[in-house]
């Protein structure tokens, strides 16, 4: 067995808890002494049964932060010798995630992992990527050589095309580096205008966290938008939520793929706020557009 290869422990215990990315594992955790190690080896050895279709940064980060756990065990699983030689894209990709979820979580430290990786880790563009999504140009000082003078024109386009519109560290770099500029220009010329929200849209917006969850919990044809925009305020009852609507299978029984309302729910509950794919990530667009595609490890609770 390899050192990354992953055992699932029991979902009745908290390092399987973890490992499914469930609510009331994040509530055990600070009662649990070496709860701590448990979230580094979710983050060393992704637990997810397809990364593509799930995103559980913020989940750990969040532990990290309630746990108060210093960064440096994931900076030295990033920049282990194993890096340059495994074969396995989506080695170091959870920790990008956790690490880039961590400042936003105003552990600014996290950062600095982030920036080393780009410069020397063998997934380095996953890291520029994480680093423009924070929208901070001070994280990201200096790398605009690095991208001039890396990145061929299919991976500039691909860090272009997640950075939004008017993103600061795409900006800086710009008015640095006329190669990002020209590039720059090109895609808001090709872009099509962003549409404004409708009526539906509005109002969703304007409603508060607990009628949000009433009508997710009516499972009619307005829950799966009350998800979404649980999911794009980061609200902390969508992992609550995830675990009510997700059906018991039956002892023995073969694990079912989650209702629409449920799956849709626990994807929710980790999505980024940005709304975007990480650079990795934009080879994911279509399996994160099908809900049911490839349901997840963390199905069977």
């Amino acid at each position: 067995m390899s050192s990354n290869e992953v055992v699932m422990e029991s979902a009745g215990t908290l390092h399987g808890q973890m490992q499914r990315g469930l609510g009331r594992a994040a509530r055990r955790a600070a009662e649990k002494p070496g709860a701590g190690e448990y979230v580094y080896d979710c983050v060393r050895r992704d637990p997810r049964w397809d990364p593509q279709c799930e995103e559980r940064g913020l989940y750990y980060a969040r532990l990290m932060v309630d746990l108060e756990l210093p960064v440096h065990p994931i900076a030295e699983h990033m920049f282990d010798p194993a890096d340059h030689t495994d074969p396995d894209d989506w080695r170091v990709e959870l920790a990008l995630d956790v690490l880039a979820e961590l400042v936003r979580l105003s552990r600014r430290e996290a950062a600095y992992a982030l920036r080393r990786y780009a410069e020397e880790g063998a997934h380095w563009l996953d890291a520029l990527d994480a680093l423009v999504s924070l929208g901070d140009p001070s994280l990201a000082h200096g790398l605009d050589g690095l991208v001039a003078e890396r990145c061929d024109d299919a991976e500039l386009d691909l860090l272009l095309a997640g950075s939004g519109t008017h993103n600061p560290v795409i900006e800086t770099w710009a008015a640095r580096r006329p190669r990002i500029a020209d590039a720059l220009e090109r895609r808001r010329g090709s872009g099509a205008a962003a549409r404004r929200p409708g009526g539906a849209a509005r109002e969703r917006a304007e409603r508060s966290e607990a009628e949000l969850l009433d009508l997710a919990r009516r499972r009619d044809d307005g829950a799966v938008a009350a998800i979404f925009e649980l999911g794009r305020r980061r609200a902390p009852g969508l992992l609550d939520l995830a675990e009510e609507l997700l059906p018991s299978a039956p002892a023995g029984s073969a694990a079912r793929s989650p209702a629409p309302c449920a799956s849709t729910a626990r994807r929710c509950s980790r999505a980024p706020a940005r709304g975007r794919p990480s650079g990795a990530a934009v080879r994911t667009s279509a399996c994160a557009s099908s809900p049911g595609t490839a349901p997840a490890r963390t199905s069977p609770c």
